[in-house]
């Protein structure tokens, strides 16, 4: 006759709570039998658990003990979801590793991408929607939207604002360096010409680019 021993004095030889003896027992597939007021567990079944015990104070993780099929005799791994849990997370930490070196690999940004940017705009003298001339000076097309007609995103262009019907349309326009500073300066703020000097500010705003 197989030797029965009591679950409840499972958790005084393994060390855990009573809690985690049902976990485990759970685990293992084991279903105590129940005698009166108390449960227990056949040999072959505390056997099992010894090895399960055995195989978590050598510090391995639950979801890796294997536990013996009954059904087949052979022995099968009961937390397949878990371990297929932990592949994932370890692959995408390894993509995110592997995504950090890409960028670290990668050149620096061109600081010269915004000014050939708009000498090509302004070769082409094609007209630009608003976002298209935000993504050609690296900004917000709300922040484009805002700006009014002369506007000059950076010395040495200045831009023009047309509307066809309700669409807003820019043409990107070379400035000489004198017409550059003409406009920085009527731009600034407090910066303000009266008579004589104030007809060759805008003179010197409206000159045409050669």
């Amino acid at each position: 006759m197989d030797t029965l021993t009591p679950m409840a004095e499972l958790a005084n030889r393994w060390g855990v709570t009573p809690n985690t003896v049902s976990r485990r027992l759970a685990f293992l597939g084991i279903k105590p039998e129940r005698r009166g007021n108390l449960r227990y567990i056949t040999a072959s079944e505390l056997a099992l658990g010894e090895e399960l015990q055995h195989h978590l104070t050598s510090g391995k993780p639950l979801e890796l003990f294997q536990v013996p099929n009954k059904s087949e005799g052979g022995l099968v791994t009961r937390q397949v979801k878990e371990v297929g849990l932990v592949t994932r997370q370890v692959d995408q930490v390894a993509a995110m590793a592997a995504a950090i070196t890409a960028a670290m690999q990668q050149p620096p940004p061109d600081p010269l991408r915004c000014a050939k940017a708009l000498a090509e705009a302004a070769e082409l003298g094609v007209p630009l929607s608003s976002i298209e001339l935000a993504g050609v000076v690296g900004m917000a097309p709300a922040t484009v939207s805002s700006w009014l007609d002369g506007h000059s995103p950076r010395p040495g262009f200045r831009l023009r604002r047309q509307k066809a019907g309700v669409a807003v349309w820019w043409i990107v326009e070379r400035v000489s360096n004198a017409d550059a500073i003409a406009v920085s300066k009527s731009n600034s703020p407090g910066t303000r010409s009266v008579g004589f000097n104030a007809c060759l500010t805008v003179a010197a705003v409206a000159l045409p680019y050669f």
